[in-house]
């Protein structure tokens, strides 16, 4: 399989955990002794994303909202990127017909 098709899988993947994790945090805020988990990504093998848990830290509503909105640019372009590769795996197959 394509290395760019990979890595963007791979990045939608890491974008959902992402959000699941912050739903998390948001539905836990008022929780008495609750702290946050926070998320770090880093480059995996083969051009794959990787997340790994930082520990915990006081809740920050305002980090929460900033990290969805990013984590949903981040999710989108990488669909874009998957349907545009779909897209040229389709035209490459009608040419070989």
């Amino acid at each position: 399989m394509d290395l760019s098709f990979n890595s963007s899988v791979s990045a939608v993947r890491a974008s959902v955990t992402r959000v699941d994790n912050t739903a998390h945090n948001v539905a836990n805020a008022n929780t008495d002794g609750f702290k946050s988990q926070r998320l770090v990504q880093s480059e995996g093998i083969r051009d794959t994303v990787e997340l790994s848990a930082v520990g915990y830290n006081a809740q920050d509503l305002t980090q929460d909202m900033t990290n969805l909105m990013s984590d949903k640019h981040t999710y989108g372009a990488n669909l874009k990127m998957i349907s545009m590769k779909n897209d040229m795996i389709g035209e490459t197959i009608d040419l070989i017909r």
